[in-house]
């Protein structure tokens, strides 16, 4: 555990942790998609994709609360692209 403490370790963590952070959210990219693009948002849960989004926004403030970037960075994306999903399955459904 005492080589996870050191800087370098630290900031490689922490960088991965960006990587990780634009890559998950953007696998809502192909649902975004679908419906606004499609305007089809069938057999999408609107409740689930809100549930999601709340779940982000709390880690977002809490990211804020606790100064930690990565969790900022990472909610802030997701729980924005959460909400795109949300408002096109109330449009197009």
């Amino acid at each position: 555990m005492a080589g996870i403490q050191s800087a370098g370790a630290r900031r490689y963590i922490d960088r991965f942790m960006y990587v990780i952070g634009m890559g998950a959210p953007l696998m809502t990219v192909p649902q975004i998609i679908k419906i606004w693009y499609y305007q089809d948002a069938g057999g999408v849960s609107s409740l689930s994709w809100a549930g999601y989004a709340i779940g982000s926004f709390c880690w977002l403030i809490y990211g804020i609360v606790h100064n930690e970037k990565p969790l900022i960075f990472a909610n802030g994306v997701a729980a924005a692209l959460q909400i795109a999903v949300v408002v096109g399955t109330l449009q197009f459904s």
